[in-house]
């Protein structure tokens, strides 16, 4: 999930509107690892609720 959204950004012009998923990969100071991390953590906070 995040691998594809990452090569659609990279392929695409600039974002207008962009997803949280977007803002997390445009950070430099996060790379695909921690996003990925983060977007696991947000999945499971979602079930747990």
């Amino acid at each position: 999930m995040v691998s594809k959204k990452l090569k659609r950004m990279k392929e695409s012009a600039a974002i207008e509107n962009p997803s949280l998923l977007e803002i997390y990969l445009m950070n430099k100071n996060l790379d695909e690892k921690d996003v990925v991390g983060m977007a696991c953590d947000m999945l499971l906070a979602g079930i747990d609720t």
